[in-house]
């Protein structure tokens, strides 16, 4: 299970403190009760959930602005945050889980695309994202070594290696909202496909939303977020 939460690092008067504040109610809970039944929970407890979403918001203060909004839209609704945060699992961690990075490469090619090399998705990817990971706002280094790109260190920015992260092959819409209540299918109505749900809550911006595996779909990120979540 994630470590507990820490406490509140947010501005209080700001929309994540609000946020991450209904995370630690539902990590107090310490059970479901009756709040709803079994089938919705998809055996998450509320500290699960309350921690995968609580640590989301700390992570991804530079890309979890609809993160933030739904979490806050949820209301306290347990079944929903609870759903909210499988949705976040399946489709935002998931798409990181490639123990080793085993057939990437093959994954991300295999799909009809104009940039026919890694290093020309590589280099696609850096540039549209600013030359920095997409996560922690980390600076690529050797774009920063190439001219391509400056930092701005009274901001704290730094530079870190990236790697050239991709969308592995996600569920489908009946996979991840089988056992969603009425209640939370109705708040996550915008959750329609892997890459709507990506967009949503990352931020990542999609060339082709009906074609998520294409080289132009990738994306730039640190090594340890990759290393991070394959150890889930």
């Amino acid at each position: 299970m994630p470590e507990p939460l820490p406490q509140n690092p947010f501005r209080p008067s700001s929309d994540e403190h609000t946020a991450y504040q209904s995370c630690l109610r539902l990590e107090a809970l310490g059970s479901w009760g009756s709040v709803a039944g079994k089938e919705v929970m998809f055996k998450f407890s509320p500290e699960v959930a309350a921690r995968v979403l609580g640590y989301a918001l700390i992570w991804h203060t530079l890309s979890s602005i609809g993160l933030v909004e739904e979490i806050c839209g949820c209301a306290d609704e347990g079944e929903v945050l609870v759903g909210l945060a499988y949705l976040y699992v399946v489709c935002v961690i998931g798409m990181f889980k490639n123990p080793k990075l085993k057939g990437s490469r093959s994954v991300l090619m295999s799909q009809p695309t104009t940039t026919t090399s890694w290093s020309d998705a590589k280099k696609f990817a850096l540039a549209r994202d600013n030359y920095r990971c997409i996560f922690s706002g980390n600076m690529d280094i050797d774009s920063f070594d190439d001219g391509l790109t400056t930092m701005n260190e009274a901001a704290g920015e730094r530079m870190r290696s990236t790697v050239l992260g991709h969308i592995v092959f996600g569920p489908s819409r009946a996979d991840y909202t089988v056992g969603l209540t009425d209640v939370a299918q109705r708040k996550l109505a915008w959750a329609t496909s892997p890459a709507a749900i990506i967009k949503r809550l990352v931020n990542v911006e999609f060339e082709s939303e009906s074609d998520i595996h294409r080289a132009e779909n990738t994306f730039t990120v640190t090594p340890d977020f990759h290393h991070a979540f394959d150890e889930f």
